[in-house]
């Protein structure tokens, strides 16, 4: 069984719309037309031009700055304040040695009692036999606060280069330092089954321990769960089609105290809950494309029967890319993309608690998006959205989002 522990801002970068209801404004889809929203408001938007950073985590500094960790090609980091002002970039240059257009991504960023940064991620480097293609290695960075360069390495589970490795899906908090979370391959597998791989590093980015699953463990990778609550956390990963959604309950020690298998042909996400609570929610396709809403509690038990979600308007293989809320008042929003007649674009949709319906949002066409590309709850009904924003206007689009 495996076991876990618990500058200044920049010129000309603002440009602020200010959209309320967004009057007027419709979408055409295919067979449908939007109307203005009145349950989902959009407060303004704010584009950072040329800023192409791709990102995959968001977290809020004790000083209240937003630090994005993500990729360009190589890894790409982005502070700013809560206002939207830009602060700095991080960005490593590209190495012509080795080939290809992507190099290096941050995956995750922890926020260190120093005040540092520790971003987690993996690289490429050169591979002497194959040349053409390079091996992927995880990736430990360091930064300080101000954005500049402390340390990067890589690391190698037990420091054995030769067992392949996938990097890390997420790192999180932990006793002065962070927990990394991983998946590898050995070289004696038959089969390509990834190991679930932890490991604690301190603020500096050392090694204190890590740990290498076997395949047969109760934790099956990826395994980065979402924000524990005081007596754990309940994740989801899932292996394939056929196999399913295995369900994780991991204790705040970091004990697996169960596991569950569930239908799901097709998994979409797992909703995050804006107030902790043990109960975890999964949106499934079981069947085709109909869309369910599997609820359980933290003995893995389904709290009520799954719910159909009707009228997804964002659609089976767009809501898979999307991420998922689930409101203090039941209610369910997802941040997805839809198909329109002009091609994709970020949208946004509500459902009661029961599975009906409330209303569609789609971000207004002055900063046109084709989906989103992360999202910061900020309240209990606010949150933050980043985007990339289309050919019109480069850059990374902010959007500060209300549901009334």
């Amino acid at each position: 069984m495996l076991k876990l522990s618990s500058a200044s801002p920049s010129a000309g970068t603002i440009a602020v719309a200010v959209l309320g209801m967004l009057g007027g404004f419709n979408l055409s889809t295919f067979g449908e037309t939007l109307e203005p929203s009145k349950l989902i408001v959009v407060e303004r938007e704010l584009l950072f031009p040329d800023t192409r950073t791709e990102p995959h985590e968001v977290i809020q500094t004790p000083d209240g700055h937003f630090i994005v960790a993500g990729e360009r090609g190589v890894v790409s980091a982005v502070a700013f304040t809560s206002n939207g002002d830009e602060l700095w970039k991080y960005e490593e240059p590209f190495d012509i040695k080795i080939p290809g257009q992507y190099q290096s991504k941050f995956m995750g960023v922890v926020s260190l009692a120093n005040g540092n940064l520790l971003f987690c991620g993996e690289k490429s480097v050169s591979n002497p036999q194959n040349p053409q293609r390079p091996q992927i290695h995880p990736l430990v960075t360091l930064l300080t606060s101000g954005g500049n360069l402390i340390s990067s390495n890589i690391v190698h589970p037990h420091g054995d280069a030769s067992i392949s490795t996938f990097g890390f899906t997420q790192c999180i908090p932990s006793k002065g330092g962070a927990l990394l979370f991983g998946r590898t391959l050995k070289a004696s597998s038959t089969d390509e089954s990834w190991n679930p791989w932890v490991m604690k590093v301190d603020q500096d980015g050392k090694l204190e321990w890590e740990k290498v699953g076997d395949v047969s463990d109760s934790m099956k990778p990826p395994f980065a769960p979402p924000t524990p609550t005081s007596s754990g956390t309940t994740f989801g990963s899932y292996i394939s089609p056929s196999l399913g959604l295995h369900v994780t309950r991991v204790s705040k020690s970091g004990d697996v105290t169960g596991t569950r298998d569930v239908e799901c042909a097709n998994f979409l996400l797992q909703f995050q809950n804006m107030t902790p609570t043990d109960d975890a929610a999964f949106l499934c396709a079981p069947v085709g494309t109909k869309m369910k809403l599997i609820r359980i509690n933290n003995k893995l038990q389904d709290t009520t029967p799954p719910i159909e979600l009707e009228d997804m308007t964002l659609g089976f293989f767009n809501a898979q890319l999307g991420f998922g809320y689930r409101l203090d008042d039941g209610s369910l929003l997802i941040f997805g993309r839809m198909r329109t007649q002009k091609g994709d674009q970020a949208t946004m949709q509500l459902f009661s608690s029961s599975g009906r319906s409330l209303s569609v949002f789609a971000f207004d066409m002055n900063y046109h998006s084709f989906k989103v590309d992360y999202v910061f709850p900020l309240a209990a009904r606010r949150f933050l959205t980043l985007r990339q924003s289309g050919p019109e206007h480069s850059g990374m689009v902010l959007s500060w989002v209300t549901v009334k």
